[in-house]
């Protein structure tokens, strides 16, 4: 602490040289508090011991400023601020060019099966199949005397290909055909003659047999190949002149009927 006293009062005599100005330094009594006069007033002084004395409260003159020291080392980065609000939406961009296409993906899983539609018509049969039908006439019937008289087969063995139209064998098929036909006379008189005839639907086409009369029963038939178009049909006319009305033998399918079977 006295040392420290020293050196002040040294700095103190030094600062009071350079500004010009003289401090009578007076020695007093020691360990006693005396005053010096200079520049700034009274200045208590303290004797410190033989290295001399000390003085407090001495103030010089500002000297001048000295040169900028050099810069300090960068601080520590602070931590980031918070996050500021999102801004507007800024104008949609321009459309940009298609990119390559995908890679196919995976089959998906097949669907269930749906109901069975309703069945189609049936289509014409093909060349080389069996086209064909019977027909018949199931009850007895009287062929007047002078009058051609039609027979309408009112009943079917079987029909392929070939439909029953009002009386008469329809193809349904184009090509040719054979056909054969067949009728009973009930036991009758002699007189006259007995025709039995194969009619074309347009009537320009007509196959016949002719017989004489006889008083037993008699059968006749008919039989001929003709090229039918699909809807051509081919029917039974039966013609008698005895002078009386005679009945034809019916009631099965063995004494009146007609057949067409395709190929003949």
């Amino acid at each position: 602490m006295k040392r420290n006293i020293g050196y002040l009062a040294m700095l103190t005599v030094l600062s009071v040289a350079l500004m010009g100005s003289s401090l009578p330094l007076a020695p007093g009594p020691l360990d006693t508090l005396n005053t010096l006069t200079g520049v700034g007033g009274l200045v208590p002084r303290v004797k410190a011991d033989a290295s001399g004395y000390e003085f407090a409260n001495l103030t010089g003159a500002t000297g001048p400023q000295g040169p900028t020291g050099a810069s300090g080392a960068t601080g520590a980065t602070g931590p980031a601020g918070a996050t500021g609000p999102v801004g507007p939406i800024g104008p949609q961009g321009p459309l940009g060019a298609t990119g390559p296409a995908g890679a196919t993906g995976p089959a998906g899983v097949t669907g269930a099966t749906g109901p069975i539609g309703a069945t189609g018509p049936q289509g014409p049969a093909g060349v080389g199949s069996n086209i064909g039908g019977r027909a018949f006439y199931i009850t007895p019937i009287t062929i007047q005397h002078g009058i051609f008289t039609p027979i309408l087969l009112n009943s079917i063995t079987r029909l392929d290909g070939v439909s029953l139209v009002n009386g008469a064998l329809v193809a349904e098929t184009a090509g040719w055909y054979t056909f054969q036909g067949r009728i009973e006379w009930e036991s009758s008189n002699g007189s006259g003659i007995r025709y039995l005839l194969l009619v074309h639907s347009t009537a320009a086409e007509v196959d016949s047999n002719v017989v004489g009369g006889s008083t037993l029963r008699q059968t006749q038939h008919v039989s001929d190949s003709f090229y039918m178009n699909v809807g051509d049909s081919r029917s039974l006319t039966v013609y008698q002149n005895s002078g009386a009305p005679l009945p034809l033998v019916g009631g099965g399918q063995g004494h009146l009927w007609l057949s067409m079977v395709r190929g003949g």
